[in-house]
């Protein structure tokens, strides 16, 4: 406390690598408890502070799960997150929020054997980023087909800016990391007790702390307002195909093929709805399997020619 005072009223630096600047949630906890006025610190100008500030802009949060993934170990149970929400006013849209996550730092093309190791025993540092929110859409949704429910907090003004404050001072912090306990789920209710100090989120997680678990317990604290679901590119696709009788279904895979038969009979005599239907599945279908290959001039060729196929009929009916 002592050297946080200290550097507090640093005069010998300034700017931002000031103290008053990399720690600015110690700053506002200090001046609060200690009754300091503002005025009798040094003045200084925390630029890079104010600009992350304003484009992070933050109003609601949000705790995101995203399904279990079987390809990667660290994933099996599921994974959380968080997401920073503007308001609706500034950005209608929860692509453009900033997801903010806590993951290990694993060496690129580490050996399985140590990643299970060093992944149950600490090895790895664990590390909080903030990235727009589509590209985790894209990467649990589109890529690893992974559903994503959203539940969004009832943390009031004063809480969501603790948190998003807090957040600033754990950049480029590194924490322990473990699979079993010490592991995304149970960083992100650290961050939820800073948010709302009164209450104990985690003192029913000794041993082990698993994504579903960590959602119930908040739901549990009732510090849900509102709940959605954020279906998988793949569910999307089999939702709508399963309007389409067999042969439909068959049209739009072959449509996914041979885009030509946009002329044939059977594609023609479809109503409106069916069409809509099977240009959907046959276009996304055909988007999805270029997610797990290198760009295909054919594949994008066909991908156009459904897409003007598309813009005739509008499309499927899916929100």
């Amino acid at each position: 406390l002592k050297a946080t005072l200290s550097a507090f009223f640093d005069t010998a630096n300034t700017g931002n690598e000031h103290a008053q600047c990399r720690f600015v949630a110690r700053l506002n906890w200090i001046v609060r408890e200690l009754s300091l006025d503002r005025n009798e610190l040094p003045q200084q100008n925390c630029a890079q502070y104010q600009v992350w500030r304003k484009a992070i802009n933050a109003e609601t949060v949000t705790l995101i799960f995203a399904s279990h993934f079987v390809n990667s170990p660290s994933s099996m149970y599921g994974h959380t997150l968080l997401r920073i929400d503007p308001p609706k006013s500034v950005n209608p849209s929860q692509w453009l929020s900033y997801a903010v996550n806590f993951g290990a730092n694993v060496r690129e093309g580490e050996n399985s054997l140590f990643y299970a190791w060093r992944g149950l025993t600490g090895g790895y540092p664990g590390l909080f980023a903030m990235e727009p929110y589509y590209k985790k859409i894209k990467q649990y949704s589109n890529i690893e087909n992974r559903g994503l429910w959203e539940y969004q907090l009832d943390l009031t003004p004063e809480e969501v800016n603790r948190l998003v404050v807090h957040l600033w001072e754990l950049k480029g912090i590194s924490f322990d990391y473990f699979f079993t306990d010490e592991n995304c789920s149970f960083r992100l209710l650290e961050l939820l007790e800073i948010a709302r100090p009164n209450i104990n989120l985690l003192s029913t997680f000794a041993y082990k702390a698993i994504p579903t678990d960590t959602v119930r317990v908040v739901r549990d604290h009732g510090m849900i307002n509102n709940i959605n679901y954020r279906a998988s590119h793949i569910e999307k696709i089999k939702y709508i195909a399963s309007s389409l009788n067999p042969e439909l279904k068959m049209l739009a895979h072959d449509l996914s093929i041979d885009t030509g038969l946009v002329e044939g009979g059977e594609y023609k005599s479809a109503s409106l709805g069916d069409k809509q239907n099977i240009l959907y599945v046959a276009y996304n279908y055909l988007r999805y399997k270029q997610t797990k290959t290198a760009r295909d001039k054919d594949m994008a060729k066909r991908s156009h020619r459904l897409l003007v196929e598309i813009n005739k009929h509008g499309n499927a009916n899916l929100s």
